[in-house]
């Protein structure tokens, strides 16, 4: 099980939300195509964003969107004349569809050859490791969305590619969805957990968005038998209790109940795993769930007196990251400079350093009006060299939670003050701290 669930996982990383895919079960064998039931017809796209051209002979060629979400590779003898083709992305108006539509002109063209259209789309909206949960749609001159034959999506590279016999809108959709996930407060209400919190969660049984009839076979509709819950990680990132057991089943829904851990976890967000299991089918669905624990904060002690800052901040730009906190009169906040930042490689730590536009830099002001904020380096009177702190910030990671970055870490170490010129002596206080703080782009002078 434990294998299982670790390659799910993989192919899992970019899932925000608990569940939203359901396996479609249509017989791989059938390559036939089939108009998409209710809502089967929708209003035509607006065109939106800037269009792609190209001219492609009867040797065949490559033109990819504008956006480089799409690309159509036409083989050689596919077309009977050179023609310019063009590619523009336009709303989305079919239920589930997944970006922009793209409506491919001159309308009407025909392939003696199948063209192949391969689309890229953001895994993050994919909730299931199921290939078979995206597809490809096309929409005639009725208005009618049809399911195009012979798609093949790669999960793990964000690809589904498809032939395309002839030029009309087509997009990449999700086949089929669980209904609204619940969870306290609504499916619009908080996606996190205060420390010690619970959280209640349920599956819904499906409901197919693209249903039912591939010729004239009918698709079988799945229905939960069971429902597993666990919490990856295991029991230092919370526990998970399903519903009592008259109380597993009710109105269709699969309930369990999320407790928080007292202290932050050694994962946030944390990731609850629910395994589905179901009716007369063998097939499996791993659903995951992220769950942010804690709002933002950054805390800790100076000089043995704790602070928590009200006002977070952190910015990046480039490859330098500042971090700030204070409260709302700020008498009191702590500024860091990182530089050299390792975005790719997160768990590091940041030494200070003398040279302010290339090491860690940290200050903690106790009084704005006063001469001057401890610093995590200073220099001596005789001889003017610097000392610097034995400390460091460390990043733990770099947290995604639905599109928003997140940085955890913590600092340790001695800050420096001199009150008045030299020869006044420096004094000494040593500094401990934890944060997380959503991160935001913006233009920060480089160095101190």
């Amino acid at each position: 099980m434990k294998n299982l669930l670790s390659r799910q996982v993989c192919n899992m990383l970019f899932c925000c939300f608990l569940a939203i895919c359901m396996l479609n079960c249509k017989d791989k064998e059938n390559t036939s195509i089939a108009p998409i039931s209710d809502p089967s017809v929708t209003d035509p796209g607006k065109p939106t964003g800037q269009a792609a051209s190209k001219s492609i002979g009867m040797e065949g060629g490559t033109i990819t969107s504008y956006d480089g979400n799409v690309q159509l590779t036409i083989p050689a003898g596919a077309l009977t004349k050179s023609t310019t083709i063009t590619i523009q992305p336009v709303t989305n108006q079919l239920p589930g569809g997944m970006g922009h539509a793209y409506r491919f002109s001159p309308d009407g063209t025909q392939f003696a050859k199948p063209a192949m259209l391969t689309f890229s789309y953001d895994k993050k909206r994919l909730m299931s490791n199921d290939p078979g949960v995206i597809q490809v749609a096309f929409q005639d001159h009725e208005r009618k969305w049809y399911l195009a034959a012979g798609a093949k999506a790669d999960t793990l590279a964000g690809q589904i590619a498809v032939p395309m016999p002839h030029f009309s809108d087509w997009t990449v959709f999700q086949t089929n969805q669980l209904a609204a996930i619940d969870f306290e407060g609504g499916s619009q209400g908080p996606s996190y957990v205060e420390l010690g919190g619970s959280l209640k969660l349920a599956v819904e049984n499906p409901v197919f968005i693209v249903p039912i009839g591939m010729g004239n076979q009918q698709k079988e509709q799945l229905e939960i038998q069971a429902v597993k819950w666990s919490v990856l990680g295991g029991s230092s990132n919370g526990q998970i209790v399903p519903g009592a057991k008259e109380e597993i089943k009710e109105a269709d829904y699969y309930r369990s109940t999320f407790t928080a851990p007292a202290s932050y976890p050694p994962n946030n967000p944390v990731t609850v795993v629910a395994e589905v299991t179901f009716k007369s089918s063998p097939k499996k669905l791993i659903l995951l769930k992220k769950i942010l624990i804690g709002k933002d904060y950054f805390t800790g002690e100076f000089d043995g007196v704790p602070f928590e800052w009200k006002t977070l901040s952190c910015a990046k730009a480039k490859n330098v990251l500042t971090i700030s906190g204070y409260n709302e009169n700020p008498d009191q906040s702590l500024h860091i400079i990182l530089n050299a930042v390792d975005f790719t490689n997160p768990a590091r730590s940041y030494p200070y350093g003398p040279n302010a536009g290339k090491d860690a830099w940290s200050e903690f002001a106790e009084d704005y009006a006063g001469a001057g904020g401890w610093v995590s380096q200073i220099f001596e009177c005789r001889p003017i060299v610097p000392r610097v702190s034995e400390g460091a910030v460390k990043i733990a990671n770099f947290e995604e939670v639905k599109g928003v970055i997140y940085v955890r870490g913590s600092l340790t170490g001695t800050f420096y003050l001199r009150k008045g010129a030299c020869p006044a002596p420096i004094l000494v206080k040593k500094i401990k701290a934890e944060f997380r703080i959503k991160m935001t782009e913006a233009v920060i002078p480089q160095g101190g």
